[in-house]
């Protein structure tokens, strides 16, 4: 997710702000920036520096595709209520509404003269580069193609499992013992993601231990699926919808 050594908006330890003050964070990242210049100039360990930067990143990035990957994280314990509540805060943080465009206005934001201007409310591209939060929306949007492809299926320990079309959490049962479905889910990919980033995170932050060793082997499978294993489990949900 975010590098250890990433100078932007990182979440502050400071009960008083959300974020760690920019102009703190710009001063460091240019300090460093001018010492590495002076130093590999004088010892030529590198001859280069190469700026990079992804072109139309943050207008690329899929809020519908985002909004379900976070909220297959809700836990299914939640009232109905909390759950609303819940997927109001994420489209609020995930969809921008745009003042009205004529049609001339909408071909030229979408850079498409072929461009259509829809009824009702316009919304952004992506996500704005500005906001401080965009740029933890645009790390998870940077999840590998086995997370992209399995975000879609929950499985419980019980069998019951989950597969969201359209917005939609649909539900079937499958057979098979509790550490069957236990090691099925704990082999998901974003759950085996998350615990490891989360154990990371949090021994930067404590320093490791026996006690957060043994924490996050919990979470980890004790007998893990390939990913083959997985999308034959995919493709038993799909059939078992389907009927």
């Amino acid at each position: 997710m975010l590098p250890s050594n990433f100078y932007g908006n990182r979440i502050s330890y400071n009960g008083h702000s959300l974020f760690k003050p920019w102009r703190d964070q710009y001063h460091a990242y240019t300090s460093r920036a001018n010492e590495c210049l002076a130093e590999y100039s004088q010892s030529g360990v590198y001859n280069y520096e190469i700026n990079l930067d992804l072109e139309n990143f943050f207008p690329s990035i899929d809020p519908r595709v985002l909004f379900q990957f976070i909220r297959a994280k809700f836990p299914l314990k939640w009232e109905n209520e909390d759950t609303e509540t819940a997927e109001v805060i994420l489209r609020k943080l995930l969809l921008f509404e745009l003042d009205p465009l004529d049609e001339t206005e909408w071909k030229w934001y979408l850079n498409d003269e072929n461009a259509v201007l829809p009824q009702g409310t316009l919304y952004a591209k992506g996500q704005p580069q500005g906001l401080p939060h965009a740029y933890f929306m645009a790390n998870l949007f940077m999840f590998d193609a086995q997370i992209k492809e399995s975000r879609v299926y929950v499985v419980l320990y019980n069998g019951t499992c989950y597969k969201l079309v359209d917005d939609d959490w649909q539900e079937c049962a499958l057979e098979g013992d509790e550490s069957y479905f236990t090691n099925a889910y704990l082999s998901l990919p974003y759950e085996t993601d998350a615990n490891t980033f989360a154990y990371e995170q949090v021994k930067v932050i404590c320093g490791d231990s026996p006690e957060l060793r043994e924490l996050y082997n919990a979470w980890m499978p004790e007998d893990r699926w390939t990913y083959e294993e997985l999308k034959d489990l995919f493709c038993q949900i799909d059939r078992a919808l389907n009927k």
